[in-house]
């Protein structure tokens, strides 16, 4: 897959998603697993945002 190019003209909307991602990886909890899933779950949600707006097939 490669980057479409809207990612390009929405520069600000990609960093801003990639941030909300790399926020998502800096409070997962691995301390138990019920935490981790919820966890994994929200990082999931922030890949498929991004994925969703600037990825393509």
């Amino acid at each position: 897959s490669q980057a479409a190019p809207a990612i390009w003209k929405n520069w600000d909307d990609f960093v801003a998603k990639s941030s909300a991602f790399d926020a998502a990886i800096e409070v997962l909890d691995v301390s138990d697993l019920a935490a981790l899933r919820g966890g994994m779950r929200a990082i999931g949600g922030e890949c498929m945002a991004c994925h969703k707006a600037y990825k393509t097939d």
